[in-house]
């Protein structure tokens, strides 16, 4: 039996448009070192989802406009809600979207999605782009130079050092010692 609905944004894929199943799943990021004498040191990084994609055909009178709507998701970037059953939900980017014009009623194509785990494992090229996305709207975007360090960035806007951590998990550093001149940073207010 095959599921019953298939949404991403506010695209609802019909039953002649979307694929017969959709591939879950992901993998366990690992560091292994390999020692002589059959040693191992394994480092677990975390797990990851797998992108997913699939390929279909739009029919009917909506072809068109779900098309031009999944078009522009690609173009923005913007992060969808993927909905699988109402049951199997997911954020994600449409990271590829391909389609072929036959008519206006029979359009197939393919879409590959990103899935990600929330906005703050999304970084932004462009700043201001990232502005909009990230859950603190009242922030500046600061560029580091040489002789930066987190500590001294904390002491610089918030006038306490110690309060470095916000700026690093802003940033999702984990080693918040290392920062290299030209990173892009975002400091939350």
């Amino acid at each position: 039996m095959q599921y019953e609905t298939l949404q991403l944004g506010h695209v609802l894929f019909d039953l002649e448009s979307r694929p017969d199943e959709i591939p879950l799943g992901g993998e366990q990021m690992l560091s292994v070192l390999q020692f002589p004498g059959g040693f191992k040191e394994v480092q677990l990084l975390g797990a990851q989802e797998r992108s997913i994609t699939w390929s279909g055909v739009f029919s009917y009178e909506k072809a068109w406009d779900n098309v031009q709507a999944l078009d522009q998701m690609c173009r923005q970037g913007d992060v969808q809600e993927l909905w699988i059953d109402n049951l199997i939900y997911r954020r994600a980017i449409v990271k590829k979207f391909q389609w072929s014009y036959r008519t206006k009623h029979e359009i197939p194509y393919e879409i590959e999605l990103e899935l990600v785990a929330n906005f703050q494992s999304i970084l932004y090229s462009d700043p201001l782009s990232m502005k909009d996305a990230l859950p603190w709207k009242d922030m500046k975007i600061y560029t580091a130079v040489d002789g930066d360090s987190v500590w001294k960035l904390a002491l610089r806007f918030y006038g306490d050092g110690g309060l470095y951590r916000k700026i690093a998990n802003a940033n999702n550093l984990d080693n918040p010692d290392q920062l290299k001149p030209g990173t892009k940073l975002v400091i939350p207010r």
